[in-house]
């Protein structure tokens, strides 16, 4: 019996150190990992290039909050210096690289495919190394009207991929999807008495409209799927970079 203990327990640590052993940290739990090149710590990765989120969704800001979202949680990352949309805009016009990169930025925008030669061209012409990039795939409130039983909840999913500048190769993609729920709400508990008009308008017993219970604040889910991506960027370790992105005027 004690042969056997000692035997689980030096196979369980085999298995923990081959779990252990990879090119990153684990995801955080909110991140589905698609995929990371197994040769990914071999690689030269510092200065990595930002293109704005594509957008599915039918909310026209939710590229635009998320977006400022990721690049805001940047900052906490050390292991690589990062070139903001609006820094790499700057550049390349002061380089006469604008009809490229509109170009680059707008077939992974609206078509979500990402030009390998004119990364390329940029990465070279620029210093960069990687670029990331993204879409917004659901961005949805619902609020839960207090006539119903249940829970209102906020819906924010992005996926990531982080391309390497030269080669166009994927090296990273990630997927967040975060459903946050408000408290659950009976309105039986709440003593709300509902009925419809005859204009079809909900109404509560003493003539008033019915009051909507709110779904949680979309702009705060977004924040955390932001962080949830940024976080499970995969990490470079033994980078000597500048923290954070690099300065606007």
């Amino acid at each position: 019996m004690k042969r056997t203990l000692l035997l689980c327990i030096a196979l369980a640590a085999l298995v923990a150190a081959i779990g252990g052993c990879g090119s990153s940290q684990a995801p955080p739990p909110n991140v589905d990992m698609l995929y990371l090149d197994p040769e990914f710590d071999t690689m030269d990765i510092r200065m990595i290039g930002i293109l704005p989120l594509a957008n599915t969704t039918g909310e026209a800001d939710a590229e635009r909050i998320l977006g400022n979202a990721i690049e805001a949680n940047l900052a906490s990352r050390t292991d690589y210096s990062f070139m903001t949309a609006q820094m790499l805009r700057r550049k390349c016009s002061a380089s006469g690289l604008s009809p490229d990169l509109e170009s680059f930025r707008r077939q992974w925008v609206h078509t979500r495919k990402y030009d390998s030669a004119l990364g390329r061209k940029l990465a070279n012409e620029l210093g960069i190394d990687a670029f990331l990039v993204g879409e917004v795939t659901k961005w949805e409130a619902v609020d839960l009207p207090a006539t119903q039983t249940g829970y209102p909840h906020s819906d924010v999913s992005c996926r990531m991929l982080l391309m390497h500048g030269r080669t166009g190769n994927k090296l990273w993609e990630g997927v967040s999807d975060k459903v946050v729920k408000g408290p659950y709400f009976d309105p039986s508990q709440e003593e709300i008495t509902g009925y419809v008009d005859e204009a079809g308008i909900a109404r509560g017993s003493g003539g008033q409209p019915v009051r909507t219970v709110e779904a949680p604040l979309i702009r705060e889910v977004a924040t955390q799927v932001a962080g949830d991506l940024v976080r499970a960027l995969p990490e470079k370790k033994g980078a000597e970079t500048e923290a954070g992105t690099e300065e606007t005027e």
